[in-house]
């Protein structure tokens, strides 16, 4: 019931309100909002603000300032005195010339109101009595009479426009426009003259190609037919420039419509490979998460079948292609051992192994690095003592048992040691 009452009150065109939508508390009375809520403590009344505003259930938006003001009413037109509007003659452009001369087919009078009975007497001077008095020539239906310097027979059709009109001049000539215009002829009589109007009132006049008011240069202007027929026939040259504008439009069409249904088929192209591509992501993160979650457990006994060094080679891989960057590796202690002795036997074999990445082998920086960290010595560390203890300790009585061997050394002058390499050097 309340969305109704929104609804109405909001009044926009093809938007029906749902329980979702929001309103801003702006449209609202202050009256309707409720920003507290009140409790009473030892008979006092305490209020409290709320975090959350909210609306009393008969609140119904009242202010839009952006709404625009009601129309006033349309006045309704006033209504015409008199029944005959005034028309005004249009300017037409002469765009035929088409001689009428001996082409005038003989018309006799029928027994119609308008026209004048077979026994009325037509004076011999035309000029003379129908510039005193216009209303001796009698006119077709829908025609009219306007006298300024001439007298101008003009006809209205349907749509309230002088689509034709006859100029009489003083002198016994007669002239056309209806966008035709016919060459002076000598009008003789009364009877001349409305079997001439009568003539002109039977003309009909071409409409053209009927696309965009669009007309051939060659257009007669008029042609044969009845007066008020619903399709007026064309002329021979309009005819075929309607067809050929039809047949323009109908390729514009056409062209129109392979464009769109080109233009479909490229989106749907698009959305397939997009849909492809995004199903080989799904797989692959998919791939990429059962690695992730393979158990360490199934690895190591997997590389528990290998030999200790291969073994040793495959882990260090493995949590190679686990690290997101090359940066920062951590190896163990007996992978970096085999890499110092392999990078001592050969430096060379070791550089190519470790650009080419065939193995995950520290920089030879890094070994550097760990080099300086030892402190080579000559002679009988504490440390090899400590590891001869810790392993006789595991032996049996019989198995400690052993003998120390000595051999003969010369020292000599300027010895040195490069901890880096593993090298020494000495002058004599």
């Amino acid at each position: 019931g309340m969305l109704k009452i929104w609804e109405s009150k909001i009044s926009r065109q093809n938007w029906k309100m749902k329980e979702t939508d929001r309103l801003c508390e702006l449209h609202f009375s202050k009256d309707d909002i409720i920003d507290y809520f009140e409790v009473e403590v030892n008979g006092k009344t305490i209020r409290e603000p709320l975090t959350h505003k909210t609306l009393k259930p008969t609140a119904v938006p009242v202010f839009f300032p952006h709404k625009e003001p009601p129309k006033p009413p349309r006045k309704l037109p006033a209504k015409r005195e008199t029944k005959t509007p005034p028309v005004m003659l249009k300017s037409l452009n002469v765009t035929k010339y088409i001689n009428l001369h001996g082409n005038e087919d003989d018309h006799t009078f029928e027994n119609e109101d308008n026209e004048p009975s077979p026994g009325a007497p037509f004076p011999q001077t035309f000029g003379e009595s129908l510039f005193c008095d216009s209303s001796v020539l009698s006119l077709p239906d829908d025609w009219y009479v306007r006298r300024k310097e001439s007298i101008v027979c003009l006809h209205i059709n349907n749509n309230i426009e002088v689509d034709r009109y006859v100029v009489f001049d003083k002198n016994p000539d007669v002239v056309i426009d209806a966008r035709v215009f016919l060459d002076k002829k000598e009008i003789p009589s009364l009877r001349t003259a409305y079997d001439f109007l009568k003539k002109v009132n039977s003309l009909v006049l071409c409409p053209g190609t009927g696309i965009k008011n669009v007309r051939s240069d060659g257009c007669y202007l008029y042609v044969g037919g009845k007066p008020g027929q619903s399709a007026a026939p064309r002329c021979h040259s309009c005819f075929p420039r309607r067809k050929a504008l039809q047949k323009q439009n109908l390729r514009n069409i056409v062209a129109v419509a392979n464009r769109k249904k080109k233009h479909r088929e490229i989106k749907r192209t698009i959305k397939n490979q997009k849909s492809r591509i995004s199903t080989l992501q799904d797989k692959l993160g998919s791939l990429m998460k059962k690695i992730e979650e393979t158990k360490q457990d199934n690895v190591d006994k997997l590389l528990a079948s290998l030999p200790t060094v291969q073994g040793m080679a495959v882990k260090a891989c493995i949590n190679a292609a686990r690290a997101k960057s090359p940066k920062g590796r951590r190896y163990t202690k007996e992978w970096m051992y085999g890499c110092i002795l392999m990078r001592m036997k050969g430096p060379a074999l070791y550089r190519k192994m470790q650009q080419q990445n065939i193995l995950a082998l520290p920089s030879p920086r890094t070994i550097q690095r760990y080099l300086k960290k030892m402190k080579p010595a000559y002679g009988f560390q504490r440390t090899t003592f400590d590891l001869l203890g810790q392993k006789s300790a595991e032996m049996s009585e019989a198995q400690r048992h052993g003998a120390l061997l000595f051999d003969e050394m010369k020292l000599t002058e300027g010895l040195s040691f490069d901890k880096k390499f593993s090298e020494g050097s000495w002058s004599h």
